[in-house]
């Protein structure tokens, strides 16, 4: 019998076998073996008794083998049905077995009982996750990069990876986005590839690879990237012939999905089509006539789609052009 990973209930029947009268004398309760189960805990091992006796229990005698001479020593007494051998090495295996003290309260039985559990091992192993870190976070918009910060859980002792997950939306949970082995390593840049907005939210990892609950979540939404010029010269120079964003355009096709831009004169009638494309490229020409436009102060209505938090949304940015053409010569 395998008395290591089950434990055994006995019972010993005395019958008469009178011929023709076969009939057990007594119906005794049933006995089991102790056993011993084991469960692992961070530098730590809990030995469980498992029994099912008639008798009462007195006490349990916990021995250990010692790592040198291999003999097994008593570490300790109990009347509890757990034992706590703690102050043990992560990883590294320990053997124990239980010595049960009991008797009967009624004269006649042996005194005391002396019953052994089976000889089992145990490996003590970290189970408890560190804490959560406490991350702050920081868009710097002109170099196109969110920078995570925090700082060393304040319980797990053991820590040894970051774990950095990442939503461009509010409303989506998070993904895992990258990993970071250095335990005293406390910041992470990121460069989004769509919007400069999102969510994250950070994890901490121990030797045993239990990882800590989310870090509270942190959003922001804070960068705006298409502005438009203020000054515009179709004079056919070379130099500032195209009404263009001011925004390069590494960065607004980048971040920018369409525009919709209108300009007007100053009486507040259409002097260019509906644009759509991020780069415009207006060359000052009335829309009605196809002519250079007079000098003066025009007026743009323009939405800008982007993803923000909440999905592609449009904003709406409005500013005066001052136009010089030169229209003379170039309407001849």
């Amino acid at each position: 019998l395998d008395f290591r990973n089950y434990p055994y209930s006995y019972k010993i029947v005395l019958y008469n076998e009178t011929p023709g009268h076969v009939f057990p004398i007594e119906n005794p309760m049933v006995a089991s073996s102790v056993f011993l189960n084991i469960l692992p805990d961070d530098n730590k091992l809990t030995l469980e008794v498992q029994k099912n006796t008639p008798w009462i229990d007195s006490i349990y005698v916990v021995y250990k083998r010692n790592p040198v001479t291999y003999e097994f020593d008593s570490i300790g007494i109990t009347q509890e049905l757990e034992y706590v051998d703690s102050g043990l090495v992560n990883g590294q295996s320990y053997f124990y077995n239980l010595k049960n003290i009991s008797y009967y309260t009624e004269p006649g039985f042996i005194f005391p009982i002396i019953n052994y559990s089976q000889k089992n091992s145990g490996i003590p192993k970290d189970t408890v996750p560190p804490c959560a870190p406490e991350i702050m976070l920081e868009s710097f918009c002109e170099e196109y990069v969110n920078i995570l910060t925090w700082e060393y859980p304040e319980c797990g002792d053991d820590v040894i990876r970051y774990k950095i997950y990442y939503s461009p939306f509010y409303y989506n949970e998070p993904v895992l986005i990258d990993s970071i082995n250095d335990p005293f390593l406390y910041t992470y840049q990121h460069h989004p590839e769509t919007s400069m907005a999102g969510c994250y939210y950070v994890t901490a990892v121990d030797s045993f690879s239990n990882e800590s609950v989310p870090s509270k979540k942190i959003c922001l939404d804070l960068c705006k990237y298409y502005e438009l010029p203020n000054i515009f010269t179709p004079n056919n120079d070379g130099i500032n012939d195209l009404f263009i964003p001011i925004t390069p355009d590494s960065i607004y096709t980048k971040f920018v999905t369409k525009i919709n831009l209108r300009i007007y004169n100053r009486w507040g009638q259409p002097v260019s089509d509906i644009i759509t494309e991020p780069v415009i490229n207006w060359d000052g020409k009335d829309v009605n006539n196809k002519k250079i436009l007079p000098d003066g102060v025009y007026y743009y209505i323009c939405d800008v789609y982007e993803y923000h938090l909440l999905g592609e949304g449009a904003r709406t940015i409005v500013g005066f052009i001052h136009l010089y053409g030169q229209r003379n010569e170039l309407n001849e």
